[in-house]
């Protein structure tokens, strides 16, 4: 059986392919904290969202609206 860590680890996995690491990880701790992070995180997501090209965003949108209606 799937855990709700198993879930999470899977989706950084993917996003960690078209995203990189570093902004997937951070991501999914912005995810999990629900929004409510502190400064240089928000600094690093904006900083890596606005590195990736607009096709690497919307596949990482796709991703992640797949994945909430599989939820």
């Amino acid at each position: 059986m799937e855990t709700t860590n198993d879930r999470i680890n899977s989706i950084r996995s993917v996003l960690s392919e078209i995203v990189g690491s570093d902004l997937a990880d951070s991501l999914v701790r912005a995810g999990r904290k629900r929004g409510e992070f502190d400064l240089d995180m928000q600094l690093a997501i904006n900083d890596g969202l606005q590195s990736l090209t607009s096709e690497k965003r919307q596949e990482a949108i796709a991703l992640l609206d797949s994945m909430l209606q599989d939820a």
